[in-house]
């Protein structure tokens, strides 16, 4: 059972468990308590968000709708 499987079943983790768990190269999120590992971010991903911020940026720049952030 991985540490935070087993620190799950015992009780929530908290935000502290978390950062810990962070520091020992865990990747992931608390829900509810839970910890849910994430996958690092990849290449598509990159590529798609790009291409939208940049779609989203060309739309609302010209118009003065506001401020496109990532």
């Amino acid at each position: 059972m991985p540490a935070a499987a087993a620190l799950t079943a015992e009780r929530p983790l908290t935000a502290d468990d978390l950062l810990r768990m962070d520091a020992d190269g865990l990747r992931g999120e608390l829900i509810r308590g839970v910890f849910c590992e994430t996958m690092p971010p990849g290449k598509m991903r990159a590529i798609v968000a790009l291409k939208l911020g940049f779609l989203l940026l060309t739309f609302v720049l010209p118009r003065r709708l506001g401020v496109v952030t990532s």
